[in-house]
């Protein structure tokens, strides 16, 4: 799971030691900061996917996005079957699902 910031993950941390603790199953899943910005995420994604120690077999990214849907709640999850580029090259759109 990826994100921009500690605070993003801080929270998800939590809940997959709570599941873990209730199932007994711990899953390997590896944290990453990105950084904030473009060329920071992409180059922090760029070296986790080259790392030649690492197995990433998907990558999830998560976090705080502005402009969204203002009756989107906390929790709510957002799948975009689009994404839009910081310098508009590309357009964007995405389906809210009420948990």
């Amino acid at each position: 799971m990826a994100a921009s910031m500690e605070q993003e993950l801080t929270g998800l941390r939590r809940e997959l030691l709570d599941i873990e603790d209730a199932t007994g199953i711990h899953p390997q899943v590896e944290f990453r900061v990105l950084g904030v910005g473009p060329e920071r995420a992409g180059a922090s994604m760029t070296a986790l996917l080259e790392d030649s120690h690492s197995s990433v077999e998907g990558v999830l990214v998560i976090g705080v996005a502005g402009g969204v849907d203002p009756e989107l709640e906390t929790g709510d999850l957002l799948l975009a079957d689009r994404y839009a580029l910081h310098d508009g090259a590309a357009q964007g759109a995405g389906q809210a699902i009420k948990p």
